[in-house]
């Protein structure tokens, strides 16, 4: 397996662990991309972008590689410290990057080894929040794509300590090789606490996670493209029902119309 990460001139925090990738681990410059240099170090390249990572569109079709990882910094509008991962689409319209109604696939085993290992840093990392996010934003692209991020400002985005250990997980995580079974979720936050539970007590792997506020534009079509584009194929869905709110009614609907098995998440 082949893997590519990516790190933005323009993102403080993908520099930042960009930087420590570079001094931690062999990394051997033999290539370019674009007029910035490409290093590898065994089955991983490591690529810079000029643009944004949100408008780094079908990059994949410029890079030989089965999966991504975007390295990123996380804005939030509460400044929290944070430290963060997710998997990319829109459910509805592309506002920030990739295209409307378009799932980008999810490696679902590759994003809760990412997780755990973030998780292992709390002590390390006291005053951060350790989340998944909901699946959003740009690029789009066809191999499974995901975000590791460091949030929420400019003094976490540039803290040494966090870009060495973040890059130190993404490294970690692409040589784990467990095997779990892979699922959606449906409902709850953007910041998604009982699919947290689900990642760190369970031997599920969720894949795409589509929060409340998107639910609106769920549809059986977007639900059978998250199971399609998470990637094993999602097992089931697990539904948030507390957390569906004003959609259970809806949610059921399509869930049912698809044809997929489900549970709820209290009964896992």
């Amino acid at each position: 397996m082949r893997y590519a990460i990516i790190a933005s001139e323009q993102d403080p925090a993908g520099m930042n662990i960009r930087k420590h990738l570079l001094e931690d681990y062999e990394f051997i410059g033999d290539g370019e991309l674009d007029g910035n240099k490409v290093f590898t170090y065994g089955n991983t390249a490591l690529y810079t972008i000029k643009e944004k990572l949100i408008h780094a569109e079908n990059i994949d079709e410029k890079i030989d590689a089965e999966i991504f990882i975007f390295a990123s910094k996380h804005v939030s509008k509460d400044n929290v410290p944070a430290l963060c991962c997710h998997c990319i689409g829109n459910w509805g319209k592309a506002e920030h990057g990739g295209k409307d109604s378009s799932l980008v696939p999810s490696p679902a085993f590759l994003l809760k080894e990412t997780f755990l290992r973030l998780n292992a840093l709390k002590d390390k990392f006291p005053s951060f929040e350790i989340t998944l996010e909901a699946t959003h934003h740009g690029p789009f692209l066809r191999k499974p794509v995901i975000f590791v991020e460091i949030g929420s400002n400019e003094e976490q985005w540039r803290n040494e300590s966090a870009g060495k250990e973040v890059a130190a997980v993404i490294m970690d995580s692409i040589k784990a090789n467990e095997k779990y079974k892979a699922c959606i979720f449906l409902g709850g936050g953007h910041y998604n606490l009982n699919a947290n539970k689900v990642m760190l007590r369970t031997d599920y792997a969720i894949g795409h996670i589509c929060p409340k506020h998107a639910l609106e534009k769920i549809s059986a079509e977007m639900i059978l493209q998250a199971m399609e584009k998470t990637v094993p194929k999602a097992e089931l869905a697990i539904l948030d029902w507390k957390g569906l709110g004003q959609f259970k009614e809806k949610v059921s609907v399509a869930v049912e119309k698809s044809g997929i098995k489900y549970e709820k998440y209290k009964k896992l």
